[in-house]
């Protein structure tokens, strides 16, 4: 099967298309036949080494992460968010049937940049949203299921005033629908090219990082949610209320991955209350392109890589 194939660390020119084995599925995991992912900034930061923001040494968390994925270069298929159709189940696998047409978060097995790939059947994985094609559901778990467990951690459901920093990312997008979702008055900071799209998904108010800083924001709020790292706790504040919650997608707590956040986002999806956001797509063979435009910092929404057909 064609993969992508990194053959080095921090070089855009090391991405290539090479094939690879098909996997096969063990016991209590799907294969899964790709028709669509999203490369995302935790890809980026895996191909690029790049832990700026992170409050642990690059010194130290590199090494880790070559440990985990690689040396001189990642020896796994990158990718942990795609959707596509099952393609076969192993014998313990009573939840999916072949034929299915899922959306996945692979986590730590990553392969989703790639014709197929397994994920645990009991991990996070969910019927994708009926109206949905493939692409569009591939832009939906990465930044929702992060949004989900930051906004909850935070208390979501107890908060009035939410303000989103970083509002036109995969995160920030499904943060302020799933806010929104949630009857919460939301405000967001975004570049000048992002505020109509914010108004567009939900914020009542949105301010222009590049005229406004965050301590001539006249407002205050229950919850403050970072979701890019540019707005650490010690700018915020003066924004927050007594009790307010501060959150931020930089550090050392990182989202789960729930299946049952995935039901959460289908349902929303089909109910029209969540729209997927997608900045760009791009064909397998062009994924140095797509890792490009994430790496820019410019992207809106998703990248999406469009694997197979159907799309």
């Amino acid at each position: 099967m064609k993969a992508v194939v990194i053959d080095a660390y921090r070089s855009l020119d090391a991405i290539h298309i090479k094939e690879i084995p098909k996997p096969q599925p063990k016991s209590k995991e799907v294969l899964v036949r790709v028709m669509a992912a999203s490369v995302n900034s935790g890809d980026e930061r895996l191909r690029d080494l790049n832990f700026k923001g992170i409050p642990i040494p690059g010194w130290l968390i590199r090494p880790i992460t070559k440990i985990v994925i690689g040396f001189r270069k990642p020896r796994k298929t990158l990718g942990i968010t795609m959707s596509g159709v099952v393609e076969s189940v192993g014998d313990q696998v009573s939840n999916f049937k072949v034929g299915d047409e899922v959306f996945v978060m692979t986590g730590s097995r990553l392969g989703a940049f790639a014709e197929y790939a397994v994920a645990l059947a009991d991990h996070c994985i969910a019927k994708k949203p009926a109206n949905a094609t493939f692409a569009q559901a591939a832009a939906l778990p990465f930044g929702g299921t992060t949004a989900m467990y930051f906004l909850r951690k935070a208390g979501i459901e107890n908060a009035k005033r939410v303000l989103i920093c970083g509002a036109t990312g995969a995160v920030g997008v499904a943060a302020v629908q799933i806010a929104k979702h949630f009857g919460v008055k939301v405000s967001a900071v975004c570049g000048t090219d992002g505020i109509e799209l914010s108004k567009k998904l939900g914020a009542s108010k949105v301010y222009d990082y590049a005229t406004t800083e965050l301590k001539d924001i006249d407002e205050k709020f229950d919850i403050v949610f970072d979701t890019v790292g540019h707005s650490p706790k010690r700018q915020c504040v003066s924004l927050m209320n007594e009790g307010a919650k501060y959150v931020s997608t930089i550090g050392t707590d990182t989202a789960k991955e729930l299946s049952n956040d995935l039901e959460f986002l289908s349902k929303l999806y089909e109910s029209g209350e969540l729209i997927e956001v997608i900045d760009s797509t791009y064909v397998l063979k062009d994924a140095r392109k797509a890792f490009e435009r994430v790496a820019s910092g410019r992207k809106k929404g998703s990248v999406i890589l469009n694997i197979g057909s159907g799309q």
